[in-house]
């Protein structure tokens, strides 16, 4: 489980027109505070869109059903980010994203009761 980053690194790297993406794919499980994988890499040394994209997979791999447990909750994945601020997240990177995560939260809200006001 822990070589798909550099699996993907690999296979980013023979596509020219995705090689750029490539360090992104490699350092998309490192953790803010350096205990992460493949590297240990910490802060600022892991690349801007590998902190982008840990939090965006992180939220999305919550809310979405898994065999092991259901799906959490939006609200309850916006929390659980927010709780891992500063450890496995950048904290700016939680205060950008976290506007968006609470419209989407907003929108999962107001979609669900609209689908019960429709039900009734």
């Amino acid at each position: 489980m822990r070589t798909h980053p550099q699996v993907g690194y690999e296979l980013l790297t023979r596509v020219p027109a995705l090689q750029s993406s490539a360090e992104i794919v490699l350092s998309s499980h490192e953790a803010f505070n350096g205990t992460g994988y493949p590297r240990g890499l910490e802060g600022d040394a892991i690349p801007l869109g590998a902190r982008i994209v840990a939090i965006a997979d992180s939220y999305d791999s919550m809310t979405r059903p898994h065999t092991q447990r259901p799906a959490m909750m939006p609200a309850h994945a916006v929390a659980e980010i927010e709780r891992c601020r500063g450890s496995q997240f950048d904290p700016q990177v939680v205060d950008a994203l976290g506007e968006v995560l609470i419209h989407v939260v907003d929108e999962t809200v107001s979609n669900a009761e609209l689908r019960m006001l429709n039900a009734e």
